[in-house]
């Protein structure tokens, strides 16, 4: 049908919704006649840069709110909340916004990428809308409920010891408490009203339940977790295999109706399968790039990374990828010194002894409170479900905010010269008080001790709100905290924000402190982040100035064999590259894995449900090796890495065979995708004359 002109919303929540908007819109650009398509984002408009080029017009608005995450693998329930709710606030007038715009440039079709403000004013404007995800955002907001905390371990403590050691690093500094469905329920009802308006349902590969098409499973969705299992409940599994791997239908929710009465939707709701949606590594052909599968196009590549020629062989050089930046890694063969290196992004006050939670590079925000979680890592089984424990939270308050601090003497430094600090990672991980009187073990070896009169006693209650430790399904979770735990539980969380600002202050001061026992500085076994000596690895998202602003060192502060990527780099042609990448569990790096058969090393995100969708993808159509937060953090990859590569290895030689022309196959099948797409709304208007 000519003429078409598609207003495409993403959503701006990661670049794995702009990479494979950016994708699909390329498809649609490709096709003859050539539509119009305007891309509608919050994201940078450099990441939709190859739809651009092909003549997608960007605009750029904010169409919808964002999970909070302080760390690339870590949400802060409380401020996504707060979040929401500020972006309902302003609901109304932005549809009214966006309903204009699309009556005023006469669009044929709104597609959407997870933005349910799309649908809405699609609805309201009296036109078609796509739904094109693998994912929605009713279903993620309804999951800070869920009773999970995000330090993947697997302890098994007695079902009725209330008491564990805190978790390490800064994750179990902020209160990571569920958020009852009293105060989500009403907030995710809006977001779902906004689905339901879809009209076609694009489902793409790695996809969990969309609630606004189908009318099993409902919300809330922790409700979908077999919890005991860690996994989608059997039913789900089930409805997710009806919908995503044969054609039988599945019922479906009535379609929502226009807003004008006099216009009415003469097709019926649908749901189609989509392809992956994912960029391609670079075709020699018809670009200014080479094919990284070619060995010039691979020297290319890691020549402009700065990797010396003799690293370039495959045979003898293998590369493992970290595609998110920021953590803590433990310098090889470097020994401590009695001066700590400045961390980047965080410097003190010139004219001031005082640090405050603003200070700390964004690792910490500025209005968080710091607490102590005393609760076992892993899955609290509620009594009966998820829904029900979260209602039993809802008199939970939040703890107070943390004042502003001088620090009247040096105490020892938690990081130490054989650190290195990437920006936006979290400070060096606290250990865990396992006994009245015992220090508190920390990452770099150094020890702090508590006061004994400050330590929670063993069998005293948890902090409120903190879940209890994983037991049967039919234990019952009910804290019963006397005024004087309480009293115990805030001494001890402001003498963790104590503790907090005055490592902040020392890390990031050029005071000298007094030198710890050799004994107590030994590194760990410096090969812990690769395998062995034949192996690089090439870190993205943070570029050369930022590492050369370290001081105090005549290098560049990164392991032997490490390297930086450019920030422009073309992440599709390093995964081809790549033998292994390390990186968080979501869709652009699921996806592009996938595509070149690179096996995936992951670190799990368990408050995004969409992770469970991901980890079935993987299982079907490639290699993932979960490595836990705590061995992330640690620097203890090498295991992990090695079991990805020997699994994936036999798989990768043949994709690197097959080398460009694999790619052939997304093309059609994004082609394929457009046409039926394009001939949906053509159908959709012809039935309306």
């Amino acid at each position: 049908m000519p003429g078409l002109s598609f207003a495409y919303y993403c959503s701006g929540h990661g670049f794995g919704h702009a990479t494979r908007v950016s994708a699909f819109a390329s498809h649609l650009l490709a096709l003859t006649p050539k539509p119009t398509v305007y891309i509608i984002s919050s994201a940078p408009k450099y990441v939709f840069s190859d739809s651009v080029a092909a003549g997608a017009v960007y605009r750029y608005s904010e169409i919808d709110p964002v999970i909070v995450q302080p760390l690339a693998y870590r949400v802060d329930r409380q401020k996504s909340v707060e979040v929401l709710k500020a972006f309902l606030d302003q609901k109304d007038a932005k549809l009214e916004d966006e309903r204009a715009w699309l009556v005023e440039m006469d669009i044929s079709c709104v597609l959407s990428d997870a933005a349910f403000l799309g649908c809405l004013a699609a609805n309201a404007a009296c036109i078609p809308s796509i739904l094109i995800t693998n994912f929605t955002f009713d279903s993620v907001y309804s999951y800070l409920s869920a009773p999970v905390k995000e330090s993947p371990s697997d302890p098994s403590p007695a079902a009725d010891n209330l008491l564990a050691p805190p978790p390490d690093g800064l994750h179990g500094l902020i209160p990571d408490v569920p958020v009852p469905q009293t105060i989500l329920a009403p907030l995710v009802a809006q977001i779902h009203a906004g689905y339901r308006c879809a009209d076609l349902l694009m489902l793409l590969p790695g996809a969990i339940p969309i609630p606004s098409f189908s009318t099993t499973p409902s919300l809330p969705s922790p409700d979908w977790i077999a919890w005991k299992e860690g996994g989608f409940d059997g039913a789900v599994v089930r409805h997710l295999a009806t919908m995503i791997e044969t054609d039988a239908t599945h019922e479906l929710l009535p379609q929502v109706p226009f807003d004008s009465p006099s216009k009415a939707k003469t097709m019926p709701r649908s749901v189609m399968r989509a392809p992956l949606l994912v960029r391609s590594p670079t075709e020699s052909a018809g670009t200014s790039r080479a094919s990284p599968f070619t060995p010039e196009g691979r020297s290319l590549l890691l020549s402009s990374i700065g990797v010396p020629a003799h690293r370039h062989d495959p045979k003898t050089t293998k590369i493992l990828i970290v595609s998110f930046g920021g953590q803590v890694f433990r310098k090889p063969g470097s020994r401590t010194g009695s001066r700590p290196r400045s961390v980047l992004g965080m410097h003190p006050n010139a004219n001031s002894s005082q640090t405050t939670f603003s200070s700390l590079g964004g690792s910490l925000p500025s209005n968080s409170s710091i607490a102590f979680s005393l609760g076992s890592s892993g899955v609290t089984t509620p009594s009966t479900t998820p829904t029900e424990f979260a209602h039993a939270h809802t008199d939970i308050q939040k703890p107070p905010k943390s004042p502003t601090m001088k620090l009247p003497m040096p105490v020892p430094r938690l990081t130490t010269d054989s650190h290195m600090f990437i920006p936006g990672a979290p400070p060096v991980a606290l250990g865990s008080p396992v006994t009245p009187g015992s220090p508190v073990a920390l990452r770099s070896s150094v020890a702090l001790r508590f006061p004994v009169a400050l330590r929670p006693p063993l069998g005293s209650p948890a902090p409120l709100g903190s879940p209890a430790p994983p037991s049967s399904p039919t234990s019952e979770f009910r804290p019963r905290v006397s005024p004087l735990s309480q009293l115990r539980t805030l001494v001890w969380t402001l003498l963790a924000s104590l503790i907090w600002s005055i490592s902040s202050y020392f890390r990031t001061s050029d005071v000298e402190m007094p030198k710890v026992q050799e004994e107590e500085m030994e590194e760990d076994d410096p090969r812990g982040l690769l395998p062995d000596d034949s192996w690089i690895a090439v870190v993205c998202g943070v570029s050369k100035e930022q590492w050369n602003a370290q001081e105090g060192e005549d290098d560049d502060g990164l392991p032997d064999g490490f390297y930086v990527a450019p920030k422009d780099v073309y992440m599709p042609d390093l995964t081809a590259v790549a033998d292994v990448l390390l990186g968080k569990l979501g869709y652009g790096t699921v996806a592009e894995c996938v595509d070149s058969s690179t096996p995936f090393v992951y670190v799990s995100r368990p408050l995004f449900i969409e992770e469970h969708g991901l980890k079935l993808l993987l299982t079907r159509s490639g290699v993932g090796v979960e490595l836990s937060r705590e061995d992330y953090e640690a620097g203890e990859w090498a295991g992990a890495v090695e079991d990805a590569y020997t699994r994936g290895r036999g798989q990768k030689i043949l994709r690197n065979q097959l080398g460009a022309r694999g790619g052939e196959r997304r093309k059609v099948e994004g082609r394929q995708m457009a046409e039926e797409v394009t001939e949906w709304v053509g159908r959709w208007w012809q039935s309306k004359l």
